[in-house]
C-alpha cells in the first residue's frame, strides 16, 4: 500500500463530501429565497386586487380631517374635527342625498335629506329629544343670512 496516495486519497474525499453539502445548501438557499419572493408577490397581488375603500385628507399636523368612503348605504364624504370625531356627512342612501351634523359627542344633532318624495329633516336638541315644528326649524336665516 501506497502511504503516500493515502492522505490525498483521504483529502479528495473530504473535497468531495464538502462539495456535496456546499451545492446541496445552495440548493436549499435558493429554494428558500424563490418561496419567498413568492410569497411577496402574491401579497402584493392580493393588495393591488384590493380598490382603496378611502380617501383621507390630513391636516399640516398630520390629524385626519376629512375621509371620503364607500360605505354600506353608499358614498359619503365625512368631515372631522380636530379630535377625530365626526362634524358632518354628506353621502349617498337609497337614492336620497344626505347631509348629517353631528354634535360634540358625535351623536346625529340634524340631518337633511332630498329624496324623491320631498325634503326629510331631522332635528335632536341638546337632551337627544327630536325636535318637531316650529322647534325643528330655525325662525332667523341662520348661516344663509345675507351680509
Amino acid at each position: 500500500m501506497n502511504t503516500a496516495s493515502h492522505p490525498f486519497d483521504q483529502f479528495a474525499e473530504r473535497l468531495n463530501k464538502l462539495e456535496r453539502r456546499n451545492r446541496r445548501l445552495t440548493s436549499m438557499l435558493v429554494l428558500l429565497l424563490v418561496a419567498g419572493g413568492l410569497v411577496l408577490l402574491g401579497a402584493a397581488q392580493k393588495a393591488e386586487r384590493q380598490p382603496s375603500e378611502s380617501l383621507v385628507l390630513r391636516d399640516s399636523a398630520g390629524k385626519e380631517r376629512a375621509r371620503l368612503a364607500i360605505g354600506k348605504e353608499g358614498p359619503a364624504l365625512q368631515f372631522l374635527n380636530d379630535r377625530g370625531q365626526p362634524l358632518a356627512t354628506v353621502g349617498t342612501s337609497n337614492d336620497a342625498l344626505l347631509l348629517r351634523l353631528f354634535d360634540r359627542n358625535g351623536h346625529l344633532q340634524t340631518g337633511v335629506a332630498l329624496e324623491q318624495d320631498g325634503v326629510a329633516l331631522v332635528n335632536y336638541d341638546s337632551d337627544g329629544q327630536l325636535q318637531r315644528g316650529r322647534g325643528a326649524l330655525l325662525v332667523t336665516n341662520g348661516v344663509f343670512g345675507r351680509d
